[in-house]
């Protein structure tokens, strides 16, 4: 009698995935472009969110020169730049000459005086309505705004008038203390525009992450990805804020220019940290349900080791011919059914 043609327990099995696999597949794929859609929306959004609170209004420009006038390091070289624009701008290099010849400095004159300009209040005031004006035209889109120089030379000019005798009679009358044209200034509204709707946009890219936890098959997959993605945007926000105005400080060798960034900066520390803590918080609950999950599986395996309880894939399964048809007891040619 011809021996069996072959044996399950020996060969190997049939590569053709089930049905099950294929599912399982399609939607682990189909949960990856989405978690992926979802991630770089998450990413864009972050950056998008900052650039809007920068510039969307004038406040954050306000309070970074609020910052500069009242540092100790940055008020001294904010006041010798304005020292030097009195002496070159408003009395000007010929009469600064003629004055020394008569035994009066008019660079040092002009750099004390520019301390107390700076603590003018009128001064601060008319300096804030030309922040407001220079943002009104280069992200409003109003071109029409007008950067009111005179009312600041005037402002200076009071103080001096106040405070030096000798210096208000070589001021000259005509004279501003810069010279800035609102026409020339960049026109950014379209770009801000631009920033709002894309911000519009990555914000509804957002809801691929909710939409590939709920898809995949392993749930704590697209946690653990959102979890680094959020890690990542946290930390390096987080260094920009804090290293990025030192850096800036060093590269222009200006301490105002520090001084302006970290104003502005602070305020993304707390939402970068509570960013990079979600992550922390989006890993640990991915960690947690990779574990149920696994200790569930090595359950399993052991009570299926033991023979106790179902297989819930057993459908999936071949059966072997020797449990699955009829079954024969005898030795040598006599071979009995039941």
């Amino acid at each position: 009698m011809p021996g069996p043609a072959g044996s399950f327990y020996l060969d190997s099995p049939a590569t053709q995935p089930s049905t099950g696999e294929v599912v399982s597949r399609v939607r682990a794929v189909s949960a990856s472009v989405l978690a992926f859609i979802g991630i770089s929306s998450m990413a864009v959004a972050a950056l998008l969110s900052g650039a809007h609170f920068l510039f969307s209004d004038a406040t954050p420009a306000l309070s970074a020169i609020a910052a500069v006038i009242n540092d100790p390091v940055a008020h001294v070289e904010l006041q010798g730049e304005i020292g030097t624009a009195i002496s070159d701008r408003l009395v000007g290099t010929e009469t600064a000459k003629l004055a020394s010849d008569y035994g009066l400095d008019v660079k040092e004159n002009s750099v004390e005086l520019a301390g107390a300009v700076l603590d003018d209040a009128t001064f601060r005031a008319t300096v804030d309505e030309a922040i407001i004006d220079a943002h009104s035209a280069i992200f409003g889109g109003n071109r029409s705004a007008q950067i009111n120089i005179s009312a600041i030379t005037q402002s200076i000019v009071d103080v001096i008038a106040v405070e030096s005798d000798q210096m208000t009679v070589l001021i000259d009358p005509n004279a501003d203390i810069a010279t800035i044209d609102a026409t020339d200034l960049p026109d950014m509204s379209a770009a801000l525009d631009f920033v709002d709707h894309l911000l519009l946009i990555a914000m509804v890219g957002l809801v691929g992450i909710p939409l590939a936890a709920v898809i995949h098959p392993k749930t704590h997959r697209v946690l653990s990805w959102t979890g680094r993605a959020l890690l990542v945007i946290g930390l390096i926000g987080l260094a920009v804020a804090v290293g990025g105005p030192p850096l800036a400080g060093r590269i222009t060798g200006w301490t105002a220019t520090e001084v302006a960034l970290r104003t502005i900066t602070v305020r993304f520390i707390v939402p970068t940290v509570t960013i990079a803590l979600s992550g922390i918080g989006f890993m640990s609950i991915a960690a947690g349900l990779r574990h149920v999950e696994t200790t569930t599986n090595t359950n399993y395996g052991a009570v299926a080791a033991l023979g106790i309880g179902q297989d819930p894939e057993a459908d999936y399964l071949p059966q072997p011919a020797a449990l699955s048809g009829p079954r024969f007891v005898g030795t040598g040619q006599q071979l009995t059914s039941i």
